[in-house]
């Protein structure tokens, strides 16, 4: 007779295949189990669905295309650099050069680099620049990014409006600092650890490891490595270091070297004051004297538009008329060292003094009315030949006896 079953008693799970797996050895656990593949079939779906798309998407909008450049040798000669690395080989008439590539300019040479989102660079003399990223979308052509970096010299850079706002990345990377550009125009150049960016049109927004700063048309940023970046300063810099002669370096202003080239005792001095800001030459003796500071500058002035010198000066005595017998021996000179175009050098002078009782040649010389201070303008770019280049700048005193002064000298340039 068969057993009965209690009515209370659950029915026992009888598998249809006999199973060894915890997972499907009870009612319970093969729920579970279907549930889990259900909802793994599920997320799949979704995956696919929308992972698929998107994924997609992101392939459209990332893929990017290396871009060349065209190279076009101005005057001089331009070297070309293979991937960061090689030998520098002299660029050809219409030299292609791609991201990685970088680009050197002899002291008196300049290249014109036409990239390939029409934006321009204007390298200028003695200058080296390399084309870190040169990349344009493969299916979005209106995304660009372009990454230059300028390891010394100077450069123009013509910055092309983009196709789409916000589509184009242009970053100028210097040895200190990063530098942002929007479309418009732009001087740059780094020397002595110093990065300069002057904005004609567009805006610059330039980063260091010390924070950050703006500049926009007409001003000008500046990037010390050791000092926060400064943005917003005017265009117009000063070539000349502590062209006000308030800095002390020991007995001399800083900046400023001494030199006495009289022929016979006794030699010519200087006073120096600091709190007025004024350097006095003085003499008195007879024989050819000069007495002089001078300013080592080395600076291209390939990029400038107006280069002002000013100074502040006044003669206060002198015995030797006029400028002398040649028309060179002064009170009070100034004098530019520069190089031409060419590379050839000029030495251009301009002289002061209070009188010539005896009618002596006063070429280059200008005739001061008193004793007072005067101010001096003097467009450097319109002399014949042209400077290019600024060597040296002189303030010197000449002649027998003579008392003289200077208390500012700037060369300003924009």
């Amino acid at each position: 007779m068969d057993t009965p079953v209690s009515p209370s008693a659950p029915a026992r799970y009888t598998p249809v295949v006999p199973t060894f797996s915890p997972y499907t050895s009870s009612s319970e656990s093969a729920v579970r189990l279907a549930w889990r593949v259900t909802l793994a079939a599920f997320i799949l779906f979704v995956v696919l669905v929308v992972g698929v798309p998107l994924a997609g998407n992101w392939y459209v909008n990332a893929a990017i295309e290396p871009r060349s450049s065209e190279v076009t040798p101005i005057d001089g000669v331009v070297f070309v650099q293979r991937r960061g690395g090689g030998d520098w080989l002299m660029a050809n008439p219409d030299e292609r050069i791609a991201p990685g590539d970088a680009l050197r300019t002899a002291p008196n040479a300049r290249a014109f680099v036409d990239l390939f989102d029409h934006s321009t660079i204007l390298l200028y003399p003695d200058s080296t620049l390399r084309i870190l990223r040169a990349e344009r979308g493969r299916f979005r052509a209106e995304r660009s990014v372009l990454v230059l970096d300028l390891m010394q010299g100077r450069a123009r850079i013509g910055v092309a409006p983009p196709p789409d706002d916000g589509a184009a990345f242009i970053q100028l990377r210097t040895p200190n600092s990063q530098v942002h550009l929007s479309e418009g125009s732009y001087s740059a150049d780094f020397g002595k650890g110093t990065t300069q960016v002057a904005v004609r049109l567009g805006e610059a927004t330039a980063y260091s490891s010390h924070g950050a700063a703006v500049a926009k048309p007409g001003q000008r940023l500046l990037v010390d490595a050791a000092q926060p970046p400064l943005g917003g300063l005017p265009a117009r810099r000063d070539l000349v270091e502590n062209g006000l002669f308030a800095q002390r370096d020991g007995t001399l202003p800083a900046g400023w070297l001494f030199r006495d080239r009289s022929e016979q005792d006794p030699p010519g001095t200087i006073a120096w004051s600091s709190t007025a800001g004024t350097v006095t030459f003085e003499r008195a003796g007879g024989g050819h004297g000069e007495t002089l500071i001078s300013q080592q500058l080395d600076v291209d002035l390939w990029d400038f538009d107006k280069v002002l010198l000013s100074a502040k000066l006044r003669v206060l005595d002198h015995t030797l008329s006029g400028g002398g017998w040649q028309g060179t021996e002064y009170p009070l000179l100034l004098r530019v060292v520069y190089r031409d175009a060419q590379g050839n050098v000029t030495t251009w002078y301009r002289g002061f003094y209070l009188h010539n009782q005896d009618g002596y040649p006063v070429r280059d010389g200008e005739l001061l009315a008193s004793t007072d201070w005067h101010r001096v303008d003097i467009d450097l770019l319109s002399l014949v030949p042209r400077p290019w280049r600024i060597q040296r700048i002189d303030v010197a005193a000449m002649g027998w006896n003579y008392t003289s002064a200077i208390g500012e000298l700037r060369v300003w340039a924009e």
